[in-house]
């Protein structure tokens, strides 16, 4: 089983939808993933506009993510 594989990738999702203000850090150290992979899987998922909170991304600053 690979950190960025189904099992994980399921298990974001559902952390993220229990609570959109969980951060990678705190989604890798519930899963015991490194928090790259979380990224990852983050952005596979498409959920980087959810969980960038507190970043210059969520707050439309950086101009490279506007569409």
């Amino acid at each position: 089983m690979t950190a960025t594989g189904e099992f994980h990738k399921k298990k974001v999702y559902e952390l993220i939808k229990d609570n959109e203000r969980i951060t990678q850090r705190e989604a890798a150290t519930k899963l015991g993933i490194l928090q790259e992979c979380v990224d990852h899987i983050i952005y596979v998922l498409q959920y980087w506009r959810v969980c960038l909170m507190g970043s210059s991304y969520a707050d439309g600053t950086d101009e490279s993510f506007k569409n």
